[in-house]
């Protein structure tokens, strides 16, 4: 019998070993990656991001992580929006026991949400490693302005209503225009910022 794993609040009693698994919605796909901790893999037909396998001794530790996981997760997602112009989201994610996932026949149950159906764009390691790390290694622990516009950007990028497209692209501009928030942006964001703007333009 499959159990869904959403439905399952996990409890600790003892070290635990687990792993943090999201699916992406989009049409995005990349193959077998690994960086800063991340693996992002097709399973299935589907595009994942996984932690590797990490110990929990309490529940905060767990929600910890959790939160700082996801952090990367949606940071990785918006600089591959950004760069592919495609939009992308995490669908449910969960963080099964790894003792706890295994079905009879030995395969791990996990329940896929349904992508976009946009246009499918492959990122390949080379590109990966050349365009989406040196941007992801700017924003990932960054709480500014460039960092929200990206996101809102990635937001409006996901969305296929026309209307509510063009009010998302507009937020992401507000977000950096030197009116509504005093903002000190290096020259190494600029070029980015930039960017953005001629696609919001668009």
């Amino acid at each position: 019998m499959k159990e869904n794993m959403h439905s399952i609040r996990p409890k600790i009693t003892e070290t635990s070993i687990y792993k943090i698994i999201a699916s992406i919605e989009s049409g995005i796909h990349v193959k077998n990656i690994e960086y800063d901790d991340v693996q992002i893999i097709e399973k299935e037909n589907e595009t994942i991001f996984q932690t590797k396998a990490f110990e929990a001794l309490d529940s905060a530790t767990l929600e910890k992580k959790k939160a700082e996981v996801r952090t990367k997760f949606e940071a990785i997602l918006d600089t591959l929006a950004f760069l592919n112009n495609k939009g992308a989201k995490i669908g449910n994610y969960w963080t099964p026991n790894a003792d706890k996932i295994l079905l009879p026949n030995g395969k791990e149950y996990i329940q896929f949400q349904p992508r976009f159906g946009r246009p499918e764009v492959m990122i390949f390691e080379e590109e990966f490693r050349q365009k989406v790390i040196p941007l992801y290694a700017i924003i990932k622990n960054d709480q500014s302005k460039f960092r929200l516009c990206l996101s809102w950007f990635n937001k409006a990028l996901s969305e296929n209503e026309p209307l509510n497209k063009f009010l998302i692209f507009w937020i992401a501009l507000e977000s950096i225009t030197p009116n509504y928030v005093e903002r000190n942006i290096d020259d190494s964001t600029k070029q980015y910022v930039n960017y953005a703007i001629q696609e919001l333009k668009k």
